[in-house]
């Protein structure tokens, strides 16, 4: 089976892991501060901050928008479960806004009708499809325009660039979430991260991802709690601890952009070989966590090549049809078109030049 994920871990992980483990003390500490500090590097941005997953980040990133219960949302309901999570464990709810069909993205044109029938809403979250950058230049700035909070879900787009800016940088997003789950361009186990655009919020979020209270000033000289001080906003335990931090750096370390240029190279590759033959669906800045396609009876196609060995997908089912959300039913068009006509094919790393004829040539027999 050519897989549609695969776990990377660098040679020689285990044995950065061992000093770590047999320290004595495995929670936050000077590991994961490494690991920022090499994210920090990595995104041109000083204001990142680790925390344990990606759903924790945007749930952070909620709270930093003040958004509280009762409160509603823009969303997609083109993605995992875990982006949306996170508004209905705050209790508040989600307005699904269409998705553009031919990339399964928010566009300008389904945010701004939105917008107009939903006025008094501040905060967006916005998803990278697959690794799909998508319209993020033009939402920023209707976000911008509007006063509304720019929430980026970049779980799936770890590395997304153009020669103008990194995902991350701050250009584009009030705040920008990132996953490093196991089968994420990067794993911890675990993990995720948020950057800013600037650094007002760092140490409001510093103190939601540990309870609350500003760990400085939380103890006295002799190591004790302070029992004066006051934890005016309580908050989750959200923080990374030590073994991921270990690991998450071993991953900076190991050439990191040769390893995420393969997704590119292959996302490419398969575009121009099955071109005719299935349409790639965003054809501009991409990360590729996958190749996502739009074409014709793609629950016939995915059949077919899991009998040909080859892990395909629809990757995730829209949010809308979740009863749980407590969301306003509406129409969206947008969502059911790219549900019915998209499939994601494997691109990663791990993917030869061999797998991509074969995936290629399974396609094509299929539509033959």
């Amino acid at each position: 089976m050519i897989p549609l994920f695969k776990v990377y871990v660098p040679e020689g992980t285990a044995a950065k892991l061992e000093p770590v483990l047999s320290s004595g003390y495995i929670a936050e500490g000077v590991e994961v501060k490494n690991f920022e500090k090499a994210l920090q590097v990595y995104l041109c941005n000083e204001n990142v901050l680790t925390t344990n997953s990606c759903t924790s980040s945007l749930q952070i990133a909620l709270r930093l928008s003040n958004v509280k219960a009762g409160d509603e949302v823009f969303t997609t309901s083109m993605t995992c479960i875990a982006t949306n999570a996170p508004i209905a464990t705050l209790s508040a709810i989600p307005v699904w806004v269409d998705v553009d069909p031919s990339h399964g993205m928010i566009s300008p044109e389904t945010l701004l009708k939105s917008i107009e029938k939903h006025p008094d809403i501040k905060v967006l979250i916005y998803v990278c499809w697959g690794g799909d950058l998508g319209p993020l230049q033009e939402i920023d700035t209707i976000c911008k325009a509007c006063g509304i909070k720019l929430i980026v879900d970049a779980a799936q787009a770890f590395g997304g660039r153009t020669n103008e800016f990194i995902l991350g940088d701050g250009t584009y997003g009030d705040y920008t979430c990132f996953s490093f789950q196991a089968i994420k361009h990067i794993t911890v186990g675990d993990g995720g991260a948020i950057a800013f655009r600037t650094n007002d919020d760092i140490l409001r979020a510093t103190k939601l991802k540990w309870f609350g209270p500003d760990r400085d000033g939380f103890r006295t000289a002799n190591g004790e709690i302070d029992w004066t001080a006051d934890v005016p906003e309580i908050g989750f335990k959200m923080h990374m601890n030590n073994i991921a931090g270990c690991i998450g750096r071993a991953q900076m370390d190991d050439d990191i952009n040769a390893r995420l240029f393969k997704y590119l190279v292959n996302d490419l590759r398969l575009t121009k070989a099955l071109q005719g033959t299935l349409e790639r669906s965003w054809k501009g800045a991409t990360a590729a966590w996958v190749s996502t396609f739009l074409g014709d009876n793609s629950i016939g196609l995915l059949d077919f090549l899991k009998e040909k060995e080859i892990h395909a997908s629809k990757m995730h089912v829209n949010n809308d049809i979740y009863s749980g959300f407590h969301a306003d039913s509406v129409d969206l068009p947008g969502v059911e078109k790219f549900m019915d006509r998209h499939i994601c094919l494997p691109c990663g790393w791990w993917v030869s030049d061999d797998n991509i004829q074969y995936i290629v040539e399974s396609v094509k027999e299929f539509y033959a």
